[in-house]
């Protein structure tokens, strides 16, 4: 008997988490169906329910609702202000704020002081993360301009190679047309040397011919 107990129970369990299985497949398929369609994201909807009741946000949730009219998603945002907490439905399909709900104080006369303990925080907190996103923002600037530093150095870096490289060609041409301005004077000077040299020489055969001929003349 006992056995036909546990076979039965082990059969019911199977069955009814099949059912259940099934059931979680049909509303995980609503609900990304839902979200699929939905035009704007849980953030912007806690910015809108913000807009409308000013406070720190302590949580918000998605709802996906299959209705006559097609899928509905709705966006409760759970915002606390001046000790007080407020649900605002935002639809996230439109954009719009559905409803507004005052939940009640969040706190007992007894526990403001915690209450705005909790609130100072969230400001503080706030302030922290503000100031961290303008260090963030500063180190970007900061980065960016060293960066163009870097760049400006390295051009300017480039244009002094070039000049340098410039000067450098300028003086090996005019180290060039100077030794060829001297080889060119070397050539010549020799040249001429040699011209006179020649002369001299053609001079003094035509002395040596004019003296065998006078030696001749005298001999007859």
């Amino acid at each position: 008997m006992f056995r036909n107990l546990l076979i039965a129970a082990a059969a019911s369990l199977l069955l009814g988490g099949g059912i259940f299985a099934q059931e979680r497949e049909v509303r995980a398929e609503v609900f990304f169906k839902g979200l699929s369609k939905a035009r704007y994201s849980l953030a912007e909807g806690v910015m809108r329910a913000q807009m409308k009741v000013p406070g720190r946000a302590l949580g918000a949730k998605v709802n996906v609702e299959k209705e006559k009219k097609g899928i509905e998603v709705t966006y409760e945002v759970y915002i606390l202000r001046k000790g007080k907490l407020f649900k605002v439905e935002v639809d996230g399909i439109t954009g719009k704020v559905k409803e507004v709900k005052a939940k009640g104080k969040l706190f007992q006369k007894n526990g403001e002081e915690e209450g705005k303990e909790i609130e100072h925080k969230g400001k503080r907190k706030d302030k922290e993360e503000a100031g961290e996103e303008e260090e963030n923002e500063e180190g970007e600037r900061a980065e960016h301009k060293g960066k163009r530093e870097r760049e400006e150095r390295g051009e300017e870096e480039e244009e002094k190679n070039e000049r340098v490289e410039h000067r450098g060609k300028r003086r090996h041409k005019e180290k060039t047309e100077q030794e060829e301005e001297e080889e060119n004077e070397r050539a010549e000077h020799k040249g001429k040397k040699e011209r006179e040299e020649r002369a001299e020489e053609e001079e003094e055969g035509n002395e040596r011919a004019e003296h065998k001929r006078k030696r001749r003349r005298r001999r007859l």
